[in-house]
């Protein structure tokens, strides 16, 4: 009653309504607050928030049916504090289980990785199927790959099976870096035939084409049988 009594005595009374009983103006008072807007309680293990109204529960809880239910974190793991998921994640060196956190196995000659959920082998070893990290056996004349997992052969050398095998250039012929084919290439004027390179013959109305290792017919001949004709 003093408080709607205070309400008012608050209120700005028209003229008109000056000869009005106090019971009137506490009558309007009444309905004015009526009218306001509940506040909503908050629930243990939660705060208000600073505005627009409501509250959020405090870390390590969750909102459930009105209440602040606190996650249950297992161990190895941290608390997120976000709405959605399980509300943890796993420390790095562990991996989610079924709802526990389980230590990453990592075997030997191998580190976690980046994100801390998997391992991989250290430069020199191959992560091997169900054997796990293998050393690289480099053959003579190979080196390591970029990646620390496998080889490659030295320039002058191309892979054959497992070994390094010394490339043959031919008269006529100069290196190419290659991972396929004979590992050189001949001169131009020059065409490859089996493990050497023989001069190309040029029949009348021929020319060497673009890259030099083959002829074409001057236009609008055609190649046809080893000489250039009509079409």
């Amino acid at each position: 009653m003093a408080v709607l009594c205070a309400i008012a005595m608050s209120m700005p009374v028209p003229a008109a309504a000056e000869r009005r009983s106090p019971a009137l103006v506490v009558q309007s008072a009444t309905l004015i607050l009526a009218q306001a807007p509940a506040v909503e309680p908050v629930p243990a293990n939660a705060r208000a928030r600073s505005y627009g109204g409501g509250w959020d529960c405090d870390r390590v809880f969750r909102a459930e049916n009105g209440k602040c239910n606190a996650v249950s974190i297992p161990a190895n793991a941290y608390a997120t504090n976000e709405r959605y998921g399980a509300g943890w994640e796993c420390r790095r060196g562990y991996v989610e289980n079924r709802g526990d956190c389980d230590a990453v196995p990592v075997p030997k000659n191998a580190f976690l990785n980046g994100s801390g959920d998997g391992w991989d082998c250290e430069r020199g070893y191959d992560n091997v199927r169900g054997k796990g990290c293998v050393a690289v056996v480099v053959p003579a004349h190979g080196y390591l790959n970029g990646g620390g997992n496998g080889w490659e052969c030295e320039r002058g050398y191309r892979r054959d099976n497992q070994s390094c095998t010394a490339i043959t250039v031919p008269a006529h012929a100069y290196f190419v870096e290659s991972f396929s084919g004979q590992g050189w290439r001949c001169e131009r004027g020059y065409q490859a035939i089996g493990d050497s390179c023989m001069p190309i013959a040029l029949p009348k109305h021929g020319h060497l084409d673009y890259s030099g290792n083959d002829w074409e017919c001057d236009p609008p001949l055609r190649k046809r049988d080893g000489v250039c004709g009509d079409r």
